[in-house]
């Protein structure tokens, strides 16, 4: 029970706060203030985690996290966007995308 639990509550993370962590990760890169940088890598490490153990949080923010991917000047945005993506796909592979400049990308990552 305490295993169904676990992973059925998050005390820091939910599905609203998304994207609000993403845009944390976006301003971080290219900051010179300290407080935005460390926000950013918090929110790295909380996005890394749910990427990680609980991909089904993402299922509603598939649009934001596409277009993560086209910005390429802000690597570690597209690296989130695609290590989140590709669990995604990992746990439901009915959201598979269809658009092929994306998804080029995406079958690199899920194959590694």
């Amino acid at each position: 029970m305490n295993i169904v639990l676990h992973r059925a509550c998050y005390r820091i993370i939910n599905q609203s706060s998304i994207p609000t962590l993403l845009k944390y990760v976006q301003k971080g890169q290219g900051s010179t203030s300290a407080n935005t940088q460390a926000f950013a890598e918090n929110a790295l490490t909380l996005l890394t985690a749910v990427s990680k153990h609980s991909p089904a949080l993402y299922q509603s923010h598939m649009g934001e996290l596409t277009k993560a991917l086209t910005d390429e000047r802000k690597s570690t945005t597209v690296e989130v966007g695609l290590q989140a993506l590709a669990n995604v796909i990992r746990w439901d592979s009915k959201l598979a995308m269809v658009d092929k400049s994306v998804s080029s990308y995406f079958r690199c990552y899920v194959i590694v």
